[in-house]
């Protein structure tokens, strides 16, 4: 990941310390990573349920440990109800010494996953809740209609959704070229598998779309 400063690399301040005790553990294999990630942490009840005293093991690739472990920091104290909603554009935010210099050159598949963190915790602490049918849009949106910005974060929500975790499409990268009216372009390696599945959950999560590959 070609980053501009080198925090990722300060020691970790989350690592887990055997000497401390929690309300919860939950083991996540992250394939992009290469890696098998234990996170501890409490849950503490203010107005809203809240993720406490957050930390990790991991085994395998350490390379990311220092992303694991600062954006576990960022997360520390957050509503649960929230942690799906932390995207790669708030976690870029929250690392910045200049608020007005961009972090990330760009965003890779690893980066996607350590944000995909939270929707593990929630469907961990609430599986009942998160039922399969429950979409990405809000209630009344409609995809085609939304500002410049807004389909692309929602796109990369897609892709932590159904990609990024994938035994078989992980490793593959997709992007969203183009949005005009109802037709999606996308950019995508040729396999039909993969466009057939495309085909399905962009349907589902997003409406009717003539869709064009490339």
């Amino acid at each position: 990941m070609n980053i501009k400063i080198n925090k990722f690399k300060q020691l970790p301040v989350k690592i887990h310390s055997p000497e401390l005790s929690f309300h919860h553990k939950l083991q996540i294999n992250l394939p992009i990573m290469n890696c098998d990630l234990a996170l501890y942490f409490k849950t503490e009840q203010n107005e809203e349920k809240c993720i406490k005293d957050i930390c990790f093991e991991l085994e395998g690739n350490l390379e990311y440990q220092g992303h694991i472990d600062l954006y576990l920091q960022m997360i520390e104290g957050r509503a649960i109800e929230a942690l799906d909603r932390v995207n790669i554009k708030e976690y870029d935010y929250f690392l910045r010494d200049d608020v007005g210099q961009k972090l990330f050159e760009f965003y890779d598949d690893y980066l996607y996953e350590i944000i995909g963190l939270g929707e593990y915790i929630i469907n961990y602490l609430k599986p009942s809740e998160n039922k399969p049918d429950s979409k990405i849009l809000k209630e009344n949106e409609i995809f085609s209609t939304l500002s410049f910005s807004e389909p692309v974060e929602y796109f990369e929500e897609f892709l932590t959704k159904y990609i990024y975790q994938h035994k078989d499409f992980h490793q593959f990268e997709i992007n969203l070229e183009n949005l005009e009216k109802s037709n999606m372009t996308i950019e995508c390696p040729e396999n039909e598998k993969l466009k057939a599945y495309l085909k399905e959950k962009l349907s589902f999560e997003f409406g009717e779309f003539s869709l064009i590959f490339r």
